[in-house]
């Protein structure tokens, strides 16, 4: 089992030492050729690329041919076409204008934890960025386990307690702003209705926080794999999630390696994903192996990133899950989508046709057209 981190390099280095046999034997070979059959039957994407930072990992803002990132973790997009990203290793926010030019708009690159004016601020492990229609910026604190939030160039805390130590914010406390506990938020949508649903990974919980700031659990109960009843189900360490049009909630549940639903009736569902490893198919009979991120295409078909696996997964709004581009080795290669390959990736951005990826260790955002 894969635990979520609490630091940034304590984060990453769990995440590897977990990973199961990556792909030097024969059947993930031949299950490489097996689906470079099925991905041709999509003809929408044909190309990886890299959008954005090179081989250094190093924070540098600027024209997107000259910036870089370091380990980037998640991407969203704003009301004007911008994209905002957020790396491991960096400690800030930042944005990619629609003409190509990426800038900081939240934090000093300090680890740490502190509110104020936006490029003094200071940020811990990235989780999880929103941009609201007003572009409001929320973002998942997942070390000191608060929700914080950017507007009119200042930073605040949300949600989530404000005791001065990661150790003594960890909890499992619903109630109003401040007076509630997380244990590392990782994973957060927007609703329509200006709610966010957030990815309490290690309370194996999902969590609303109405406009008010109100935080109460919709989801889990204890640490483990089952469907029903919402407050019944149990999921291990969920750590991504999106809403659907009809206001189902999607969740990549990544250490019990399945895509999971929870209806707007309260039931929580396995939609695609049963036993870890790696197999295409229909529904429980595909397997991921700790699935991390998430996009939604709006014909309602889902992209995930399959972290352990090295893989761009797509699942159909049926179930049908098939592999879009990557390759059993964790690697870096950019060209024909089947020859593609990645180094741990992680958030998904699905945008105008295009597929754009956190490639976490190749320290690059790639772009799936």
């Amino acid at each position: 089992m894969r635990n979520i981190f609490l630091t940034g390099a304590v984060m990453m280095l769990l995440l590897l030492s977990c990973k199961k046999e990556l792909g030097t034997s024969v059947d993930r070979l031949q299950a490489d050729q097996k689906n470079a059959i099925l991905a041709t039957s999509d003809p929408t994407f044909t190309t990886v690329s890299t959008y954005l930072g090179d081989n250094r990992r190093e924070t540098l803002d600027g024209p997107l041919n000259i910036a870089r990132t370091s380990q980037p973790s998640t991407i969203t997009t704003g009301p004007d076409g911008s994209f905002y990203f957020s790396a491991f290793r960096g400690s800030r926010i930042r944005k990619i204008s629609p003409d190509g030019i990426v800038s900081t708009v939240a934090g000093s690159g300090v680890f740490g934890y502190c509110d104020g004016p936006a490029l003094k601020a200071q940020f811990s492990s990235m989780g999880a960025l929103v941009v609201t229609n007003d572009g409001i910026i929320y973002m998942c604190d997942g070390v000191y386990n608060k929700i914080r939030k950017i507007e009119n160039g200042m930073v605040t805390t949300f949600a989530g307690s404000t005791a001065g130590s990661p150790d003594g914010t960890r909890g499992d406390v619903d109630g109003v702003g401040q007076q509630a506990r997380f244990f590392t938020p990782t994973g957060m949508a927007l609703a329509p209705d200006g709610s966010l649903y957030v990815a309490d990974a290690n309370n194996h919980k999902i969590k609303k926080i109405t406009p008010a700031g109100v935080v109460t659990t919709i989801a889990g109960s204890t640490e483990g794999s089952a469907d029903g009843p919402a407050l019944l189900a149990k999921f291990v360490h969920p750590y991504a999630i999106v809403v659907l049009e009809d206001g189902t909630i999607v969740v990549v549940d990544s250490s019990d390696h399945k895509i999971r639903k929870i209806s707007p009736a309260g039931v929580v569902s396995t939609f695609a994903g049963g036993a870890e490893g790696y197999a295409d198919g229909l529904g429980e009979s595909a397997k991921f192996s700790s699935p991390s991120g998430i996009a939604l295409a709006p014909n309602g078909t889902l992209y995930i990133s399959d972290n352990g696996n090295q893989r761009i997964r797509k699942v159909s709004p049926s179930g049908l899950v098939t592999t879009i581009s990557g390759g059993a080795l964790s690697g870096f290669q950019d060209g024909p989508i089947l020859q593609a390959r990645f180094s741990y990736p992680e958030g998904l951005l699905y945008s105008n046709d295009a597929i754009y990826i956190c490639d976490v260790y190749n320290n690059r955002i790639r772009k799936i057209e």
